[in-house]
């Protein structure tokens, strides 16, 4: 993450630098510095307010699943019908499928659309990855399994999905 941030701030200090530099009569290379400019710093930003915030990212315990970007509620382990590891593209995901999914939709339309999406591929509705926080997705699953277990449940096999 810390990489993806260095790479946006440097890419926005190359795209200003094309843009002063540049010559108006070259008007693809300097649009390009006055377009990339902006939309490098804004990736900046919002990458870099992700690293350097303290705020809680994904917390498993008795009160439920909660993940600050799906919705400002935790999800109750009563609610979870079941969860499975699913993996794609070597990126690996924790699944969980809801008894009541509209109940607890996401906060914002894009979640909304993408946990459709999901739905429809067979990985649930909530997908967690540990992406963005300070633990490994092996913790994130450990964590859910120890919570879910003592709910009286356990999880599904786990799911290879493509490569």
């Amino acid at each position: 993450m810390l990489a993806l941030f260095l790479l946006s701030v440097a890419m926005a200090a190359g795209a200003f630098w094309i843009a002063v530099s540049g010559s108006p009569l070259d008007y693809e290379v300097w649009l390009g510095g006055y377009l990339g400019t902006p939309f490098f710093a804004l990736g900046a930003f919002l990458i870099g307010t992700r690293i350097f915030s303290r705020r809680v990212e994904i917390r498993i315990d008795g009160d439920g699943v909660y993940w600050r970007r799906w919705r400002p509620e935790p999800i109750p382990l009563s609610a979870i019908r079941s969860a499975r590891v699913v993996e794609v593209s070597r990126t690996r995901m924790l699944g969980l499928s809801l008894h009541e999914p509209q109940r607890f939709v996401a906060a914002n339309w894009w979640q909304r659309k993408i946990a459709a999406a999901n739905r429809k591929l067979g990985y649930g509705e909530v997908l967690l990855v540990a992406t963005g926080t300070d633990r490994s997705f092996d913790d994130l699953v450990a964590a859910f399994d120890m919570w879910f277990a003592g709910s009286g449940r356990m999880r599904e096999g786990d799911v290879p999905t493509g490569h």
